[in-house]
């Protein structure tokens, strides 16, 4: 699930913001050109879900309630 998580995040930051990747870029990427996102967007997701599962990703990988109350605050 985390991992979802991450790529539906990395996707939907660049949809909604794709000015800042040009800005953070310098110029050296353009959020328009769909093939280039594409190329970029799909090979990086694809090793994320490949990765090796992690040790604490049993469970979920739920955090416990007080550290989601730090996180929240």
């Amino acid at each position: 699930m985390w991992r979802f998580h991450f790529v539906t995040g990395a996707i939907a930051f660049g949809l909604r913001g794709p000015n800042a990747l040009l800005a953070f870029s310098r110029g050296q990427c353009d959020p328009t050109d769909v093939e280039a996102t594409l190329a970029q967007m799909v090979p990086y997701a694809a090793a994320g879900f490949r990765a090796p599962e992690t040790s604490n990703a049993s469970g979920g990988g739920r955090l416990n309630p007080s550290a989601s109350r730090r996180i929240h605050s």
